[in-house]
């Protein structure tokens, strides 16, 4: 999206941004050994804090593969986050119990009391 001229960020744990508005995001699913992708824009905008992406009309097979290659180079979200728990831990920032029982899994996902949590809304 950078390469379109967007300014885009990535919200954990899966939507996009385009400052303020939810523009889309992604979803992933591991079934039988298979990992499925799904990526979700909002091309219409139909509420008010939701945005729409302001962009020409691109290939879409550039677009995809692009999109792949960059993932390729993000880190996981366990080496991202790695490097905050040990600070998060030293200075005790978090007072609630339920957050100190949270372990990152790799899938970016949480268990929070023996429970897998992907969303905290």
């Amino acid at each position: 999206m950078s390469s379109l001229n967007s300014k885009i960020y990535l919200k954990w744990p899966n939507d996009f941004y385009i400052d303020d508005k939810k523009v889309g995001g992604t979803i992933t699913e591991l079934n039988n050994g298979l990992l499925y992708c799904g990526i979700g824009l909002n091309v219409v905008s139909v509420n008010d804090s939701f945005g729409t992406l302001d962009i020409k009309i691109v290939n879409i097979n550039e677009f995809l593969n692009n999109y792949f290659k960059a993932l390729e180079n993000y880190p996981s979200w366990k080496k991202i986050i790695s490097k905050f728990k040990i600070e998060f831990h030293d200075k005790d920032y978090f007072c609630n119990k339920l957050f100190k029982d949270a372990v990152l899994q790799n899938d970016g996902s949480l268990i929070i009391n023996k429970k897998k949590v992907f969303s905290l809304r």
